[in-house]
């Protein structure tokens, strides 16, 4: 859950201001399947500095737990691009959740 920000330092406190920890906005984009789990299109995240996307696919099963069942499948794209489940995120980025498809 993400703690009220930090009236003094524009970040989020997590207890004393010792322990104050920057925030950076994530933009999560839903698709197919995965927006009917999340009951949702898009949703902004506020996570720490340093996230990746491991940490983001945690974050998600948190936040939306519908996906617990099929965010394993899915991919992550960040900005437009797929990524790899170690991929750093920076402020700003706009991350794709895209659960498998099928055609024929």
């Amino acid at each position: 859950r993400v703690k009220p920000w930090c009236s003094w330092c524009c970040r989020v406190c997590w207890g004393s201001a010792g322990t104050c920890k920057t925030l950076m906005k994530i933009k999560v984009l839903f698709f197919a399947s995965a927006r009917e789990a999340a009951d949702t299109s898009e949703e902004y995240l506020n996570v720490e500095d340093a996230t990746d996307t491991v940490v983001i696919r945690t974050l998600l099963i948190e936040h939306f737990p519908g996906l617990a069942t099929i965010l394993p499948g899915c991919a992550l794209a960040r900005n437009g691009e797929y990524v790899t489940d170690t991929q750093m995120l920076t402020e700003g980025d706009e991350v794709a959740v895209l659960p498998p498809v099928s055609g024929g």
